[in-house]
């Protein structure tokens, strides 16, 4: 028996030593290869597997945080059976790329959309096989950055000023009434020429800044809250046309969904001398074990770019969404954030709450009300219980940030006769309300973060892929206008207008018309 076992170990132990010199062999052919072809340069992952007299299976799980380029090589020399490659979107049965054979060797390279992936290969018996892979993203690049200097602060680094041959030193270069950055990347136009089509009216004229881009102008009647200076930003211009005699105000809303922003890191510091944008406010609370958690998750962040992505991935892995209504029993579709506001005395109101079947007010609230306690559970309810989870997370970061409550652009009544001219695919999520649903309400909460000197909206909904959701490519989601900012939602009251039983009649926003142009100039 003993002799049995001894000869059979001696069988295992010739094989092994053959298997890692036949191995070792076709490591050094094809480490010769891969110097000739460069299959694996710049690889950020590879794998060296020795093909044993068993075959198995790897998984290599690989996130794509935005729309980008995928490259996949791989080296394989076998003398038995087939080594097997496939790449997949997670949870998806239809393969991206599958290639399989005995020997073979190639880099290939296709674009994926963001999202989740995998990369299956099943090693063959006695050979060797190699794989490599890289991903390529705009927002991985990004988060490469380093901080650069920005003399005027006008959120262009100095390094594209000079390219764009514009004034370090002035955030309006050509002194037509528009910044530098707002020229470059949202009316698109010449930031050396206060008169871009010399028709002698200068560009920062209002209906000039149109000239030399895509716009979407909108006459709509709004109800408070809104805030005509907070609604002009990067992505909008806003002014105030009249006052309809009935408590609400017409405006017109210029948007621009081919705005851009530069995405401009900044060197991460805590943020200290900006409390109202940092500190825990009564809905987005938090307490040291947030701030604590925050603080571990960020370690080696360089730039505010890093810290917000980490914040966004913490909040995408553990955070979850509980339905109000069918996970928690209340009895209303209206949030409870819109029945709560801070009277002139800074005390919160909370008017006329619905009923819960299962849950007590308080333990509610616990869940999609308060930060902190959201956090524990956590859970979170829609955007704007979204946007508070979100918020203190992004505040217990030390990063700036505030909310912004908007309304869609393409949702109207069909009462109203609004009138609509606007051309795919710009008029993505139009919706025409019936009359007799005239009390349907639609809304949405995000955030404006402070990424280097320039406001940035990271949205939920719109962030299809998580540049997106930075860039605010508005034309590929559905089309919001900004109404206000706040640092906390209990900062406004809404309840006086967003309720259902007085919409019907006083509705927050009616659209009159919504019509598109192509500047004369693009």
């Amino acid at each position: 028996m003993r002799k049995k076992i001894l000869l059979a170990s001696l069988v295992i132990l010739t094989v092994l030593i053959l298997a890692k010199s036949f191995g070792d062999n076709h490591l050094e052919q094809s480490r010769e290869s891969e110097e000739y072809n460069g299959l694996f340069t710049d690889m950020t992952t590879t794998t060296n597997t020795y093909c044993l007299p068993v075959t198995r299976t790897e998984v290599v799980a690989f996130t794509m945080l935005d729309e980008g380029r995928f490259e996949l090589s791989y080296a394989a020399d076998n003398l038995l059976g087939d080594v097997k490659l496939v790449v997949k979107q997670t949870n998806n049965d239809d393969d991206v790329f599958k290639w399989s054979g005995k020997k073979g060797s190639s880099r290939e390279a296709f674009q994926l959309n963001s999202g989740n992936y995998e990369l299956h290969y099943t090693t063959a018996q006695w050979g060797y096989l190699k794989v490599g892979y890289k991903q390529e993203t705009p927002i991985e690049k990004m988060l490469e950055c380093s901080a650069q200097a920005d003399n005027d602060l006008d959120g262009l680094p100095n390094t594209l000023e000079f390219e764009l041959g514009s004034d370090i030193n002035s955030i309006d270069t050509d002194g037509d009434g528009l910044s530098d950055f707002a020229e470059a990347y949202k009316y698109k136009t010449n930031l050396l020429e206060a008169d871009t089509d010399g028709d002698g009216t200068q560009d920062g004229e209002w209906d000039e800044r149109r000239e030399s881009t895509y716009t979407i102008r909108a006459v709509v009647d709004l109800r408070p809250p809104f805030d005509i200076v907070e609604m002009n930003d990067h992505y909008q211009d806003a002014r105030l046309i009249s006052e309809n005699g009935d408590g609400s105000t017409r405006c017109e809303v210029i948007v621009y969904p081919n705005a851009k922003v530069f995405i401009d890191p900044g060197e991460f510091r805590k943020a200290s001398n900006s409390i109202d944008y940092t500190e825990s406010t009564y809905t987005k609370n938090y307490t040291d074990t947030m701030v604590s958690d925050m603080a571990n998750l960020i370690v080696g962040s360089h730039t505010d770019l890093q810290v917000l992505y980490k914040v966004l991935g913490r909040f995408s892995e553990e955070m979850s969404y509980v339905d109000p209504v069918e996970d928690l029993g209340y009895e209303s579709t209206l949030p409870i954030l819109f029945h709560m506001y801070k009277d002139e005395s800074g005390n919160i109101v909370t008017e006329k709450l619905a009923k819960s079947n299962r849950l007590t007010i308080d333990e509610l609230k616990d869940r999609i009300v308060y930060a902190d306690s959201m956090y524990k559970h956590g859970v979170h309810g829609a955007c704007g219980s979204t946007s508070v989870l979100k918020g203190a997370m992004f505040r217990a970061a030390g990063l700036e940030e505030r909310t912004i409550f908007a309304i869609p652009l393409m949702f109207s009544y069909d009462v109203d006769d609004t009138k609509y001219n606007i051309s795919s695919p710009y008029n993505y999520g139009h919706v025409v309300v019936e009359s007799e649903n005239s009390s349907s309400i639609s809304d949405h909460f995000y955030h404006e973060v402070k990424i280097g000197n320039n406001w940035i909206r990271v949205d939920g909904e719109a962030q299809q892929s998580l540049l997106q959701g930075l860039t605010s490519d508005v034309y590929k989601t559905k089309i919001y206008i900004k109404l206000l900012d706040s640092i906390d939602i209990t900062d406004d009251n809404y309840y006086t207008t967003w309720n259902y039983r007085t919409w019907n009649e006083k509705r927050g926003y009616i659209f009159r018309s919504v019509e598109e142009s192509y500047g004369d100039n693009m």
